[in-house]
């Protein structure tokens, strides 16, 4: 028996195609235009066991990370010289009992922390004794990370949001879910849920964009944001994603994110397994293309870009937890 080759035959075995393209995409490492070194010259150890993160501010380095008893501690950006520390660990007003994403304000000069055991985001004003001046209920509880665009706007993140009835990303003002996306670049819950347990997610400096990355592989998404709207661009997709066991076998994927107006910064180990040391800086534009990677003398464990463009780290070994700025 013999079919006919007609259009519509033709149309339908591209629609097949084109679906299984889309459920088997490609990986494809990145390719930088751009490859430099550098050495990171050292300002000193910080008070820190947990490192959550880092930011510059004018002539100080914000550190965000527990240790002695304080989650936030305030460094001179020169000499590395720590000036003062805040914000304890408790359920009073003023403290925090965890920290699951945070955002530095800059228009209103404060840090902003999604204390996701108590469900709430808590502003506070560094340079007023470290007091806090606002605190906001999240409308869906348990956010992987929550994190502040703009004025009374924020967007949270949730891993496990078909379990919990919760969307994936959500834009809020105020109490309110402006909008939503259930999107995931990974079709297997259980590998969604394992890549993206401590996802790795940065908003650019305007508040325009925000990217996620896997914690496992390299799998990166890119997002528009504004007051009413959050829209997917792109995906692009470096290294499959697979489950972290006990052979610690699966590749690393971004360790840790952040962001300006036109680049996203990320620390990675080059996609490979846990062995190998963080020592690459990888930046891609808000389209996800490759620019520039850097090949730092030192394992990272955070990054930030100040306002001249310098990059500032803290490095983390067995022996000591130090803060640096990257130098040619």
């Amino acid at each position: 028996m013999r079919y006919a080759f007609t259009p519509f035959v033709a149309y339908l075995l591209m629609s097949i195609l084109t679906a299984c393209d889309k459920t088997h995409e490609k990986y494809n490492l990145p390719t930088f235009p751009k490859q430099t070194t550098a050495t990171v010259a050292s300002l000193g150890s910080v008070m820190t066991n947990v490192v959550y993160g880092i930011e510059a501010v004018g002539d100080t380095l914000i550190v965000i990370g527990y240790g002695d008893g304080k989650y936030v501690h305030l460094h001179d950006k020169q000499s590395g010289r720590l000036l003062s520390s805040g914000v304890s660990r408790g359920r009073a007003e003023n403290e925090i009992l965890s920290i699951s994403g945070y955002t530095w304000d800059a228009e209103s000069q404060q840090l902003v922390i999604n204390d996701a055991q108590q469900g709430v985001l808590k502003s506070f004003v560094l340079s007023d004794n470290f007091a806090l001046k606002s605190q906001i209920e999240l409308p869906q509880k348990g956010a992987t990370g929550a994190y502040k665009l703009h004025d009374d706007f924020f967007v949270t993140f949730n891993t496990n949001f078909d379990a919990n009835g919760n969307h994936r990303l959500c834009l809020i003002n105020n109490d309110l879910v402006v909008d939503s996306s259930n999107y995931c670049p990974i079709d297997s819950p259980d590998l969604a849920t394992n890549v993206y347990i401590q996802p790795r997610i940065a908003i650019s400096s305007d508040g325009a964009h925000l990217a996620i990355g896997t914690l496992y592989g390299g799998v990166l998404e890119l997002y528009s944001l504004s007051s009413n709207n959050i829209s997917h661009m792109a995906t692009r997709r470096f290294i499959e994603p697979k489950i972290m066991d006990a052979t610690l076998s699966a590749e690393l994927g971004f360790v840790y994110m952040t962001a300006t107006k036109d680049y996203i910064f990320t620390i990675t180990n080059g996609f490979a397994p846990l062995a190998e040391p963080l020592n690459r800086i990888m930046i891609f534009d808000w389209e996800g293309q490759p620019k520039h990677q850097i090949t730092t003398d030192v394992a990272l464990a955070a990054i930030c870009v100040d306002a001249d463009g310098d990059i500032y780290c803290i490095s983390q070994t067995s022996e000591d937890i130090t803060l640096g700025k990257l130098t040619d």
